[in-house]
Parts: structure tokens; C-alpha cells; sequence
């Protein structure tokens, strides 16, 4: 099973589920649609880090795995970047 989790050693501030939720950085708009966004709203100081989220889990894939995304927009733009990653969470 997939959450939004927070991870206090990432070099962004990513949040848990119902911070996220909380914040309105995911929710499921008029739509129907599943919404995942960053604080594009917040004054930040120098050098601090703005509010995000990502989909995590602990289950494992078997080399040769494929995974599907249906993606309706994927920001774009200067220092914007998507990015699907792999990273050992255990």
C-alpha cells in the first residue's frame, strides 16, 4: 500500500498524509481528480525549504516490474522537475 509519508532526513519537507491533506497540498478536486501539489503559496526565507509530498511504500518489486502512471499534468518550468525514484526504505 502506497502513503504520503513524512521523512525527516530528506533534504525537502515533505509531509505525512493528513498534514498533507490538512494543508491542501493533496485532495481530490471538482473533478474527481486525485490532486498532488507543492506550497506555491508560502513567503519562504532564504534558503528554506517548501512544503511537499511524495508516495511512498514499503512493498517490493521484482526486476521486470512495470508500473503505470495516468498522469493528467506534470509541472514544467525552470528548477521544476518530476522525478520517479527507488530508494531502499528498509
Amino acid at each position: 500500500m502506497a502513503t504520503a509519508s513524512a521523512d525527516a532526513s530528506a533534504p525537502r519537507s515533505f509531509l505525512g498524509d493528513i498534514d498533507a491533506f490538512h494543508d491542501k497540498l493533496a485532495f481530490i478536486n471538482d473533478a474527481g481528480n486525485a490532486i498532488m501539489k507543492v506550497d506555491n503559496s508560502s513567503v519562504l526565507k532564504f534558503n528554506q525549504n517548501r512544503n511537499s509530498l511524495r508516495i511512498s511504500t514499503k512493498d517490493q518489486f521484482t526486476v521486470g516490474s512495470v508500473w503505470v502512471a495516468d498522469l493528467r499534468h506534470v509541472p514544467y518550468g525552470v528548477s521544476m522537475h518530476g522525478t520517479l525514484s527507488q530508494h531502499d526504505l528498509r
